[in-house]
């Protein structure tokens, strides 16, 4: 009886409208392929092809078709470069590499191929979008999130054989509900190729050559060893530098090479002429942790870059467990961090440097304590409000990760309310006995 209900249920009778559905479908599978994909609107055009909104009239679903200039239907070069997009997209399934449907000519016999449609921003939309002034902290969260989701696509073409050679913000789309993908993958090395690419496009009747000797990506974030154009040395630690390069435009606002044209950011590339981030970075600060990732990423000499794609997602999620949201604060040698009988508003994770926790008695300074980098100073007064109990100066040229008030309490606040009620008694506890004795452990 339930076979029989549910067969009722997607009944097709001759002449309704199931049935005349049902007759479309078919009947567009015959098509050929240029007619089963409608096109749309445009969204973009490059040097090797046009992008059009389409819709494919099986599936009935929107796609985006990617297809060849006209000018260019000839050519085999540009044919073989289109082709090998397709097929290395198409071959690379992975969660954040946008997938290929279908691949076929139009009725002007112009190489095509459809992808799945990500409604969304690129990467470098999102930069752009940043105010000025620090980046705030669940700012800077969801940026590394997307960040650590493109190393994982990467990471995958690699171990595919598969160098991308062209990542920069623009090449990377954001969606609307979290979808990050990897995109144009025209250029991309296939370490397994030969230094000469043979191979055979439907329709030309002939071989087609080209050589694996030639300069291509984009100048304002290429590494030096790809300015000289033997495609056949890059390896992983090129893709890994232009990943460096786009955590440097996070913080810069600005690729690492800039130029009047774009022979002088080559030129400044083939050099690697970059400034060190702190030095451009401005009002937008750049975390110490995150600073030192990015300059080794983006090491001249590749040995001294990160192995692997691997290796610099490992650094970066490292540095988010300790402490990437917290702010850097830079003190010189002699500067005090803390004066003591200030209020206490925020503590202090030495990053680098040492710092000394003192006071001043009868005239007499003495030493309570000497903190070294990974010790914290001033948490109590985070906790239990009252003014600071002792001096804390630098010993040295020092980087300190700052802790405020209200980092804390938003913390605080995803705490069971008995849990939170119970660190705060205890700090109360602490201030109190300090304040009764003579000599502390440390500053507050």
């Amino acid at each position: 009886a339930a076979r029989r209900g549910a067969a009722a249920e997607v009944g097709v009778l001759p002449g309704s409208a199931r049935a005349r559905l049902l007759e479309r479908f078919l009947a567009d599978l015959e098509l050929p392929a240029e007619r089963r994909v409608k096109v749309g609107a445009p969204i973009a055009a490059g040097g090797m092809g046009a992008i059009n909104l389409a819709a494919e009239r099986v599936l009935d679903r929107e796609v985006v078709k990617k297809t060849i200039h006209p000018h260019l239907r000839g050519d085999p070069r540009a044919l073989f470069l289109f082709m090998r997009e397709a097929q290395i997209t198409g071959q690379l399934d992975h969660p954040h590499i946008v997938p290929v449907y279908e691949v076929g000519r139009d009725r002007d016999g112009c190489l095509f191929f459809t992808m799945k449609r990500v409604s969304g921003r690129t990467l470098g939309d999102l930069f752009a979008e940043l105010p000025q002034g620090p980046i705030a902290r669940d700012a800077l969260l969801n940026l590394l999130g997307i960040f650590l989701k493109v190393c994982d696509a990467v990471a995958f073409a690699h171990s595919r054989g598969v160098i991308h050679c062209d990542l920069k913000p623009d090449n990377v789309m954001v969606g609307d509900f979290g979808q990050v993908y990897v995109m144009d993958w025209g250029i991309a090395r296939v370490r397994k190729e030969s230094r000469t690419d043979v191979f055979v496009v439907p329709g030309i009747q002939k071989l087609a050559e080209v050589s694996t000797f030639s300069v291509m990506g984009t100048p304002a974030y290429m590494s030096p060893e790809q300015t000289l154009g033997e495609r056949s040395a890059l390896d992983e630690r090129t893709d890994v530098f232009a990943l460096g390069a786009i955590l440097y435009e996070l913080f810069a606002g600005r690729p690492p090479y800039t130029g009047a044209t774009a022979a002088e950011a080559f030129d400044r590339a083939t050099q690697g002429d970059w400034r060190p981030l702190s030095q451009v970075c401005g009002a937008r600060v750049v975390p110490i942790g995150l600073e030192r990732i990015v300059h080794k990423a983006m090491a001249v000499d590749r040995l001294q870059r990160f192995a692997g794609v691997n290796e610099l997602k490992a650094a970066v999620e490292r540095y988010l467990r300790e402490g990437a949201e917290f702010p850097v604060a830079r003190f010189t040698a002699g500067a005090h961090i803390i004066h003591e009988g200030d209020d206490g508003d925020a503590a202090y994770i030495v990053a680098q440097g040492r710092c000394e926790v003192r006071r001043t008695r009868g005239g007499r300074r003495e030493s309570l304590r000497v903190l070294q980098p990974g010790e914290i100073v001033g948490e109590t007064a985070l906790l239990s409000p009252g003014p600071r109990t002792a001096d804390v100066v630098a010993l040295e040229d020092c980087e300190l990760f700052v802790i405020s008030k209200a980092y804390l309490e938003a913390e605080l606040s995803f705490m069971k309310p008995w849990l939170a009620n119970m660190l705060r008694t205890v700090a109360e506890r602490f201030r109190q006995a300090g304040a009764q004795r003579t000599v502390t452990s440390g500053g507050r």
